[in-house]
């Protein structure tokens, strides 16, 4: 069945349209291949996700420990990992899985350095996912050889055929894997996928839309990719709504910068396992139906190459002849890279020696014991470097961005971002202030300006929440910037009566903001709360990245946190409790206080004051102070006391810990430093490359120099 028709049967099943009790049910079973495992007609080959480990944490080795599925005849090798075991386990007792057999591309070993490591990295961090995730595809092409091989030895009526499934990093994997050997690989479904194309035949989930992480961040790599919805491979792909990894941009930055990767976790509900089974299903289902027939004897040779998408200036090119067909489960290839150069080896694997950026071309011979052979000469496009360089660098706003304040909500916020590309989309963000970092929180509000926006303004929600916070603007080109800005409640007028509905009196507010010695003192990480003496319920909530705390009560709310000497969010300590540096500083922000009125922050046991606040007109404030180097170290109270708006005074105490600052600070909540402009790409990307292809044998190919016999 052609790609297209496939395809477009995917979106059928994925819609929901068909089910899955059809697409093997009802057909003529002596049409199916049904063989044993060394002659099934299709085999599953599952790439796990970044640091996942095998199924059973314990095993380490390549070729991994028996894993049964109850229920069913299927026993794998334990590295397709916890995610993809979800959604294997659901399918393996169904009756048309039976005969399929599912392989997980196993981590590299001692004995075995060839195979896919899925390393545990930050998905920014271009350079060492890619890497990774083309290790798993030659790891992967490996195993197809093995399978062929030992399918032509055995005489058996069918072709081996293979889907490619992935998650997270093993998406990517699988990705390469299926343009590396468009013949071999039917199907490729992969789920949350850095390399996800927006809208494309087979997309499903809420996150259908997104962009891939890896496409967004480095755009030349997504053209690239783009290259397998024109080849005769059947895509299925699985994306949430919100998961930064497969549905990423702008309003998605703060998630990775955070770590809040919830919306990443798949096949915990049955939403998830419909589609992906189906899919699953619907690709074995025809290739069972439609196997392809094994290569006659009398036949030579034919010779198919293809070379990695991630092929990068510097670094060796993966080049794979293993979809080339044969009857002949040991022929010899012949890959000759001009200069005199040839790499003759039966893996079907090679490398071209490391080269610039711009166009080559490989001659790869594939010959039979018969002295039969067929040459093909592939072109192949090696990436310049600075394709892997990310768009955009986090640390360093690179627009100017400005915009009046304060502005109502309901209103029209005016925009100003000189220097813009005019042919871009603009993001638009409103991040909470009381994040350090523009990147530190949930945006509160997000709006896409069309290429040909103007400064009319960008309309606000009435209902958004008043309050500081940092608008921030960012390119299609990953140019961004921001300025603070404050909203005011929809129904006030800051020109008029800051804070109030005009013609309305604000309360009195007065009295002592003196500290209020605790009669209960609150444990470390605990908080306590009064108003004018009355105890009031409060909550405490700590960010995803460990570096902040929230303190609710009755329409008010604190925010916390330590900046170490560099300007760095400072990382809780055991049992998450807030932590300050002797001589460092306090963030602390709030809302829900009298307008215009004094704040005052204390730490204790001994009262000493840490610094003074003052609310805006919307009762909201925010401070950076210095924690005295005299202090002592240990369990303090960290008091704020504050006017309530009808004039009450407000308690608010939080046990925090103070200590000595470390020899060196780190920052904990901000996202990993991105590659920069020249970074040494072959040596992470070669070098990755050298030690898996050395254990294959590859480094020690017979290399001729001269012209090749052919």
């Amino acid at each position: 069945m052609a790609a297209v028709a496939v395809r477009r049967f995917l979106g059928f099943v994925l819609a929901g349209t068909v089910v899955a009790s059809a697409l093997v049910g009802g057909a003529a079973t002596a049409a199916v291949a049904t063989t044993g495992s060394s002659c099934a007609a299709v085999t599953v080959l599952a790439f796990r996700g970044s640091g996942e480990t095998n199924v059973v944490p314990a095993v380490t080795s390549h070729a991994g420990a028996d894993v049964v599925y109850p229920g069913s005849a299927l026993v794998t090798n334990g590295w397709e990992g916890p995610t993809l075991q979800r959604l294997i386990g659901q399918l393996a007792p169904q009756a048309d899985a039976a005969s399929i057999p599912v392989v997980g591309v196993g981590a590299p070993d001692s004995t075995n350095p060839f195979g896919y490591p899925a390393v545990a990295v930050d998905p920014t961090d271009v350079l060492t996912l890619a890497a990774s995730a083309q290790a798993g595809a030659v790891a992967a092409e490996l195993i197809i050889k093995r399978t062929k091989a030992t399918a032509a030895a055995t005489g058996c009526a069918f072709a081996p055929r293979f889907i490619a499934v992935g998650y997270s990093q093993g998406a990517l994997a699988a990705r390469v894997l299926a343009q590396l050997n468009p013949t071999d690989v039917v199907g490729a479904v992969t789920i949350g996928d850095p390399a996800q194309k927006p809208d494309a035949a087979g997309n499903v989930g809420a996150g259908a839309s997104g962009d891939g992480l890896l496409r967004w961040l480095a755009p030349y790599f997504g053209d690239r990719f783009d290259g397998v919805y024109g080849q005769d491979t059947a895509t299925a792909a699985l994306c949430h709504a919100g998961d930064p990894v497969c549905d990423f941009g702008w309003a998605s930055i703060w998630r990775v910068a955070t770590k809040a990767y919830e919306n990443h976790a798949y096949f915990v509900s049955a939403a998830d396992l419909a589609p992906a089974i189906q899919a699953l299903q619907a690709l074995a289902a025809d290739t069972r139906l439609h196997p392809a027939p094994a290569v006659s004897p009398l036949n030579g040779p034919v010779a198919r190459a293809a070379a990695s998408v991630l092929a990068m200036e510097g670094a060796p090119t993966v080049v794979s002849a293993v979809g080339s067909q044969s009857a002949d489960p040991q022929v010899t290839y012949d890959f000759d890279f001009g200069g005199g150069t040839v790499d003759t080896n039966q893996t079907g694997v090679a490398l071209a020696p490391a080269g610039t950026a711009g166009d080559h071309t490989v001659s790869v011979t594939v010959t039979d014991h018969a002295g039969r052979s067929d040459t093909t000469v592939l072109p192949y496009t090696v990436a310049p470097g600075a394709a892997a360089v990310p768009k955009v660098v986090l640390a360093t706003p690179s627009m100017m961005v400005t915009a009046p304040a304060p502005v109502a909500a309901g209103t029209a916020l005016p925009l100003a971002v000189p220097g813009a590309p005019t042919d871009s989309e603009l993001t638009v963000l409103l991040v909470p202030a009381a994040s350090p970092s523009p990147w530190g929180a949930e945006p509160a509000f997000s709006a896409v300006l069309p290429a040909a926006w103007t400064t009319t303004g960008v309309p606000l929600p009435a209902d958004l929440a008043s309050g500081p916070y940092l608008l921030v603007v960012g390119a299609e080109n990953g140019a961004w910037g921001f300025t603070p800005v404050v909203v005011f409640p929809a129904s006030t007028d800051p020109e008029t009566d800051p804070g109030t509905d005009p013609g309305t009196d604000l309360p009195t507010v007065g009295g002592s903001l003196d500290p209020v010695t605790p009669t209960t003192v609150p444990a470390v990480g605990e908080a306590l709360s009064t108003v004018d003496g009355q105890a009031d319920a409060v909550a405490l909530a700590r960010n995803a990245a460990g570096t902040r705390v929230t303190l609710s009560g009755t329409g008010f709310t604190l925010t916390f946190g330590g900046i170490d000497s560099a300007g760095a969010a400072i990382a809780m300590g055991a049992n998450t409790v807030l932590e300050f540096h002797r001589g460092a500083s306090i963030s602390v922000s709030g809302d829900g206080f009298a307008p215009n009125s004094t704040v005052e922050v204390y730490l204790f046991s001994k009262a000493t004051r840490v610094g003074t606040a003052t609310t805006n007109a919307a009762g909201a404030f925010s401070g950076t102070f210095a924690v005295p180097a005299s202090i002592a170290t240990g369990l303090h109270t960290l008091q704020v006391v504050g006017f309530a708006p009808n004039g009450s005074t407000r308690v608010n105490d939080l046990g925090v810990r103070v200590i000595n600052a470390p020899a060196s600070v780190s920052t904990a909540a901000s996202i990993s430093t991105l590659p920069k402009a020249g970074v040494d790409l072959g040596g992470v990307l070669g070098g990755a490359l050298l030690v898996l292809l050395t254990g294959l044998g590859l480094a020690v190919l017979q290399r001729r120099r001269g012209t090749a016999a052919a």
